[in-house]
Order: C-alpha cells, then sequence, then structure tokens
C-alpha cells in the first residue's frame, strides 16, 4: 500500500502527517513509519481529519496521544500549506478538546488550557508519598496542559539520567504513567527543559511540557508573564494573557514522499 506523507518538525520534534484513510490501525502504521531504522523515522504520526478540522496524534510506539504541542503547530502548518484550510486562524480539534491555531509566516500560535486536577490526570495515591519514595529535595508538580506532565525542578537538567527519568515516568502514582519535564529556572525570562515523553522517551522538545513548566513556574513567582524556552533547534516563547496561555513557535516541513506500507 502506498501512503502519501508529509515531514515537518517542531524545534527538531518530528512528525510524520498523512490525510486520512479508512480502514487502517493507525496504531500498527505509527510504529512502523515512525521506526527511525526501517520506517521513515519520527517522534509521532499525525491524520488529519478535514470536517471538521481533526488532529488525531499517536506515539512512536503506537499509543494513541490526547494532544502535542509541537505536532498541533505542526498539524497548522500542514493544513495551511496544503489549503486544507484557508485562514490563518482556526480552531483544531483533538482528543484533549478544541485548540486555537494561529499562524503568522513560519511561526505558529496556540493557546493552551490546563488543569491541576488530579482526577484529569488519574492519580490514585498522594504526591507526599511520591517525593518521598523518589524525588527528594525539590518541588514537583503534576498538571494537565491536554496531556499528563510532571514538573521537577532541578539544578542541572543534563544531570538526569533515562533510568531516573523513567522511574518517575512509570511510578504507580501515574495509572497512565506521565511525561515528565526536568526544569532548571535561568532567570525570570528563561526557563531550561529537558523532557522524557510518554511513548518516546526524551524528545528534543516538548510543547505541552513547555507550556506545563511554564505554568508551575508562574504559580511559584519564579518566572514572569512572557518567557523564552531555548531548545537545540529553535526557541518556544510562552506568555500569559488575561490568565490565558500562549506558546508561538517554528513548524518547519523538511520532506513529503511515498511510504510503502506493507500492512492494510
Amino acid at each position: 500500500m502506498k501512503i502519501k506523507f508529509s515531514k515537518y518538525h517542531g524545534l527538531g520534534n518530528d512528525f510524520i502527517i498523512i490525510n486520512k484513510l479508512d480502514g487502517l490501525d493507525y496504531s500498527r502504521l505509527a510504529k512502523e513509519i515512525c521506526n527511525r531504522n526501517t520506517g521513515i523515522g519520527a517522534d509521532g504520526l499525525i491524520v488529519v481529519i478535514d470536517d471538521p478540522l481533526t488532529m488525531l496524534y499517536y506515539n512512536q510506539d503506537g499509543s494513541s496521544g490526547s494532544m502535542c504541542g509541537n505536532g498541533l503547530r505542526c498539524f497548522g502548518k500542514y493544513v495551511v500549506d496544503n489549503k486544507i484550510i484557508k485562514s490563518n486562524s482556526f480552531l483544531v480539534n483533538t482528543l484533549a478538546g478544541e485548540y486555537n491555531v494561529e499562524i503568522n509566516a513560519e511561526i505558529v500560535k496556540s493557546k493552551f488550557p490546563y488543569s491541576l486536577d488530579s482526577k484529569i490526570m488519574k492519580i490514585d495515591t498522594n504526591l507526599p508519598k511520591f517525593l518521598n519514595e523518589l524525588v527528594l529535595n525539590t518541588k514537583v508538580n503534576a498538571i494537565y496542559t491536554g496531556t499528563d506532565h510532571l514538573v521537577v525542578f532541578i539544578e542541572d537538567v543534563n544531570s538526569i539520567n533515562e533510568e531516573y527519568a523513567k522511574a518517575l515516568h512509570n511510578h504507580k502514582l501515574f495509572t497512565k504513567k506521565i511525561n515528565v519535564n526536568f526544569v532548571k529556572v535561568k532567570n525570570r525570562s528563561e526557563l531550561e527543559i529537558k523532557t522524557y515523553e510518554r511513548g518516546v522517551g526524551f524528545t528534543l522538545a516538548c510543547g505541552t511540557g513547555a507550556v506545563a513548566s511554564f505554568i508551575i513556574s508562574r504559580l511559584y513567582n519564579y518566572v514572569d508573564s512572557k518567557i523564552e524556552v531555548n531548545y537545540v533547534v529553535g526557541k518556544l516563547v510562552i506568555e500569559e494573557i488575561n490568565g490565558e496561555v500562549y506558546a508561538s513557535g517554528p513548524a518547519e516541513k523538511v520532506a513529503e514522499g511515498i511510504f510503502y506500507y506493507k500492512y492494510n
């Protein structure tokens, strides 16, 4: 089966994007097409439904994701590039709800609702016990920004190894596992973040994780209402305006072609 695809990235967080195809097991396709050795290679698969405009997201391991911040920006750029939508400001449906997207040249801006309600994140035990088990002498918070995130403040994000990140990610406290953000506050206008993502592992950038880290940093009064998060491939600007949170950053097309899929 021949599947037409485009590949985009947002700050190095890369995605394969396809239009909806009937009869496909997208979870299985994601594992095949996102494989960096035998497929195209990506952190995730995005499926575009044009009416109503909807983004379906699948992680590299085939698991379904409710939302992806960098993926949302790439989705927005894709639907404008391919004239699926004619406006530069529009709503996108996701499993996490509706998101507003605005596009100005290569920069895509979106608004992020959030919640600190543990019931939404399905946390089934208490955070203090968790802190005593795995995280000492630091501040840790869980927050929902379209998907579940743990925010851990730390002095050196590069000191974190995969074993420790996995231990937090897989902790029994989080019934669906959780994305983990290790955050260093560099100053009141800049955060440094390293994210271990559910279904992928460490990634070059995570949009919903950056938003989560900003919101928790604001709660502790660590940062001002507008910050930058600098990644290897570029920067994400996050700001709070009238109590609402927005993230702006690049989304770039890097390839398009045909994937020869052996399953259907």
